[in-house]
């Protein structure tokens, strides 16, 4: 077993101990949240391996000192979890700091050497033997041990080794024990260079030579090596016993120095390293192992070991070849996954073979109970180490590093990608290929289709307008655009406002209330709680003792063991307090809560500064959000609490650590306590998308309460009172209702899509106004998304519908055929030419066909009535022309036209060729027009006819 020093801590003053905070490290090995809780924050711990269990015991807390928690941590070789277990003590082991354990090679016994301990006179602890404790795992017990020296090692020698921590203690490979270094005294004071082994199969000490230059090590490290060689380093040294009252012979340890002690002849030398990399040359209190490959040493952390204002920690993995003895890793090396937090004092161990775990540790004020796991590199078939591989890893099994996402080195090589990307990309190539072969015929289109919809110049006016109309329209749809993406964004991340409203009523619910008393069995026997209201009501059924086995808070305030008492009318609502006290009709309005007990010593004993050491902590909970409800009760709980599982396991690590800070205050002995709550409603909205739209959000209701409290002392007025034997009353506390009201506060979005189209209608409105203003009004169409993509046989019932409603007019459609066929070869659907060329073109050209009927080219009309129809036929074309270009759309006109000319789909399908239903088309078209024809040529031959018989009756 290879063990590194962990670290003395400098004596604070007490009152730093409410600054402490215990915390687990973001990037750490996943603990849950009950785990988190019981893994205790430690400093100054030690550890060894049993097995596959790493175990650690004793330490510094941020409240104690000296500890004797001994658990265990291992990993579960299945999932790779964590596993927690505190380890069985018939009788309690030392309570100790910064000492040292070490297994032996029985797998039994583990011998515990020296360490700062209540257990010692602590004014002159430098003159006590060396603290020497045995923990046997098979009787579970601690057995202190003699410390005697072998006679035959010495004979000299008869004092015998002192009492030290911040020391090593090292198994050789011999099976003997090297303690080396540390500090006689928990003052800093001084150093030791003295060395001594210890035989575990003798249990005798002797004395080894001093080290060369009698160099003394403090908050260094140790590690056995295979050829019998053990390596100290790092740490603080100097030469001799050193009492430091400012001495400046003091040093951290340079990385490029390394004291070796030869344990087959006792040689002590120096060893000079090489620095190839940039390594944190000086540090103290680091954490370091032995690789898998028994070759390389390991180093984690440390600290300047400055003034502890000043001191700074490190975080890096120092890599040290003891083959060549040159440093190959060092802060520069890229590592895998997230480092653990600064830290100084922690415990390391390997587990598995591979695994360097890192728990616990602290910096400066901060006492961390985390776990910490790198996967170290195994050596190949030629022994040799590919530090490329380092990572810390968050699961053992899976080599996640972060957040479960797997490390490369565990994932798919190149040419695996390589080999699944190409032929995915080939398959989406011939997808691709044979799409655009099937659709063609649209894709080529596709530009026509797009100018079509974008370029519509209207008759009469130059094309530069047109020009600048579109322009204009793609500025302003960027502009909408870019306003709606801005709406969106502003819907997506709207903050919230909060809407109070408060109804009076006559009575209101009492708040769920606990009392921890801490210290009070110190001096009270027989203490107890009483409830009753102002209206004499009695509440004591309201009132429980808590199983603080289950669960205590952690208190800052008093010292002792801790009660806790609940009050809760979780289970009967309808206990309340009134606005007026009437006995016969409510409770009352107020609720008052007594602590009863007996002095066990006299009055004298106990003084004003004695009194701080009995302490009440009070915490109020809002009436059916109390997580001890939840946590007591368990399966007794059948209403819901509003506390999801997330809040209530934040709370139980919070309470535990002592990190409650709303709805808390503390009461001494005597203290009386007015506490005024006020119950509020709270209605979050809830994570609910259905929340952004702003139509009946859904909400989570969440009951909270709010208290103001006045605390007076009575110490000085209860001084008569208080005499052994006789029951007295130590606190009272009342609580009150600040208001006979239901307060309601509800959490609203200030932007939903709802009040965001409002604003986008009227910019919407705007930019139309604006371009309507600029470039005229165009015509819109009758027509809206339903009946313009329809498709299928819904497309197919429009055009039926509008077809068989005009089909038995017997002309062309309006806006879309000519009104004459001579107007036909300037006028189309999409291309409409000035209405003065046409006319002008008609005079010209009189015998220009048309397409859709044709007309005799040696007709000649010569007579009046005919140059009437003219001019009547070119008024209504220029008519429909202006309409057309200016006031009408002319959609429907052309659905219109389509719809006519549509064939039913029955006949379609018995058509047995395209070009079969090709000619039925032409034919009906040619129907249609030659009825026109014959119509035309009528209306002629009756006008003649009219005109001649008008002439001869004027005759």
């Amino acid at each position: 077993m290879f063990r590194c020093i962990h670290k003395y801590q400098i004596a604070i003053l007490p009152v730093l101990s409410l600054l402490l905070i215990i915390t687990s490290v973001a990037g750490s090995y996943p603990m849950n949240v009950t785990m988190q809780e019981q893994v205790p924050g430690r400093t100054c711990a030690t550890s060894f391996v049993r097995g596959d269990t790493m175990y650690i015991y004793g330490g510094e807390s941020s409240s104690i000192l000296q500890t004797n928690d001994f658990f265990a941590i291992s990993f579960d070789k299945i999932d790779g979890s964590l596993i927690y277990d505190h380890v069985p003590q018939t009788n309690p082991g030392p309570r100790v700091s910064c000492s040292t354990a070490v297994l032996l090679p029985d797998n039994n016994t583990v011998l515990l050497f020296g360490g700062s301990s209540t257990d010692f006179n602590q004014t002159d602890n430098e003159m006590h033997v060396l603290l020497l404790y045995q923990y046997a795992f098979d009787s579970q017990t601690w057995t202190p041990l003699p410390v005697n020296v072998d006679p035959q090692a010495n004979a000299n020698v008869t004092a015998l080794p002192r009492n030290r921590f911040a020391h090593t203690s090292t198994l050789a490979s011999n099976g003997i024990v090297y303690i080396y270094g540390g500090s006689y005294t928990d003052t800093f004071a001084t150093f030791t260079s003295d060395q001594w082994m210890y035989d575990p199969t003798t249990s005798l000490f002797s004395p080894i030579t001093a080290a060369v230059d009698n160099i003394s090590l403090y908050g260094h490290c140790a590690i056995a090596l295979p050829n019998g060689i053990i390596w100290y380093g790092l740490g603080l040294f100097g030469y001799g016993d050193i009492n430091n009252n400012g001495s400046t012979t003091l040093h951290l340890t340079e990385a490029e120095i390394s004291l070796l002690y030869n344990t087959s002849d006792g040689a002590w030398s120096l060893q000079p390293n090489e620095i190839v990399m940039n390594v944190t040359s000086r540090k103290a209190f680091s954490s370091a192992v032995l690789g898998p490959d028994n070759r390389h040493i390991y180093s984690f952390g440390g600290s300047s070991l400055s003034y502890i204002s000043q001191r700074l920690y490190r975080s890096s993995i120092d890599v040290l070849d003891t083959a060549t003895w040159k440093y190959v890793v060092s802060s520069r090396t890229p590592i895998g996954g997230v480092s653990p937090s600064r830290r100084e004092m922690a415990v390391s161990s390997m587990v598995l073979d591979n695994l360097f775990v890192i728990a616990l540790g602290g910096a400066r004020t901060q006492y961390y109970n985390d776990i910490n796991v790198m996967e170290l590199p195994l050596p190949d078939e030629h022994g040799n180490t590919n530090f490329s591989n380092l990572r810390w890893v968050d699961n053992i099994i899976t080599k996640s590093t972060e957040g479960g996402k797997v490390s490369s080195e565990e994932g798919m090589n190149s040419t695996t990608i390589a080999a699944i990307i190409v032929p995915i990309c080939i398959v989406a190539i011939i997808i691709a290929v044979l799409l655009y072969w099937r659709f063609r015929r649209y894709i080529r289109r596709l530009p026509n289709y797009v100018l079509h919809l974008v370029w519509k110049p209207r008759n009469g006016e130059p094309k530069w307008t047109e020009a600048i109309s579109l322009a204009a329209r793609a500025i302003l749809t960027g502009a909408f655009i870019a306003l709606l993406v801005f709406l969106i964004k502003q819907v997506l991340n709207s903050p919230s406002a909060t809407v109070s409203t408060v109804q009076e009523v006559e009575t209101v619910r009492i708040p769920d209330i606990r009392f921890c008393l801490n210290g009070y069995n110190n001096s009270i026997s027989a203490f107890d709680m009483s409830c009753i209201t102002d209206g004499s009501v009695d509440c004591n059924t309201y009132l429980r003792q808590l199983d603080t086995g289950e669960h205590a808070p952690y208190l800052l305030s008093g010292s002792g063991h801790i009660s806790c008492y609940l009050f809760s009318t979780y289970f009967d609502e309808g206990f309340q307090l009134a606005r007026t006290n009437r006995p016969e009709e409510n409770n009352g309005t107020k609720v008052h809560f007594t602590i009863f007990g007996t002095l066990l010593t006299e009055a004298s004993n106990i003084s004003t500064t004695d009194s701080n050491l009995f302490a009440i902590h009070v915490s109020v909970y809002p009436p059916g959000r109390d997580p001890n409800i939840a946590f007591f009760e368990g399966d007794n709980v059948t209403k819901p609490t509003w506390m999801a599982d997330e809040e209530f396991e934040k709370w139980l690590l919070s309470d535990s650590k002592g990190f409650e800070a709303s709805n808390v205050f503390d009461l001494y002995f005597y203290d009386q306590a007015l506490v005024q709550y006020q119950i509020e409603d709270h209605e979050d909205l809830s994570n609910s998308s259905w929340n952004y739209f702003g139509i009946a959000p859904e909400y989570i209701p969440t009951p909270e309460v709010s208290i103001t409290s006045r605390v007076r002392s009575n110490f000085g007025e209860q001084q008569g009172l208080r005499y052994p034997g006789v029951l007295f009353t130590a606190n009272e506390i009342t609580f009150m209702p600040q208001r006979y009201a239901i307060v309601n506060i509800r959490e609203q979005r200030i932007h939903t899509l709802v009040n965001s189209l409002g604003f986008i209608g009227g910019i919407f409105g705007l930019f139309i106004a604006i371009n309507v203003l600029l470039f005229g009004n165009r015509p819109g169409s009758p027509w809206g998304i339903i009946q313009r993509w329809s498709i299928g046989r819904a497309k197919y019932s429009l055009y039926s519908a509008l077809g068989n409603s005009y089909k038995t007019v017997a002309t062309s459609i309006p806006f879309v055929s000519p009104v004459h066929p001579r107007f036909s070869t300037y006028t189309s659907m999409n291309n409409v030419k000035d209405s003065k060329d046409i006319i002008q073109h008609h005079k010209e050209s009189p015998d220009k066909t048309s397409t859709l009927a044709p007309i005799a080219a040696d007709i000649t009309v010569q007579n009046e009535v005919t140059d009437r129809f003219e001019r009547m036929e070119e008024r209504i074309q220029l008519l429909e022309t202006m309409l057309k270009s200016y006031y009408i759309d002319d959609e429907l006109f052309s659905s219109l036209e389509r719809a006519i000319e549509q064939p039913n789909p029955e006949a379609k399908k018995s058509a047995t060729t395209s070009s079969d239903w090709l000619q039925s088309m032409r034919s009906r078209f040619s129907k249609t027009d030659n009825r026109a024809q014959g119509s035309t040529n009528k209306n002629v031959e009756e006008e003649g006819s009219n005109e001649r018989a008008t002439l001869k009756l004027t005759e």
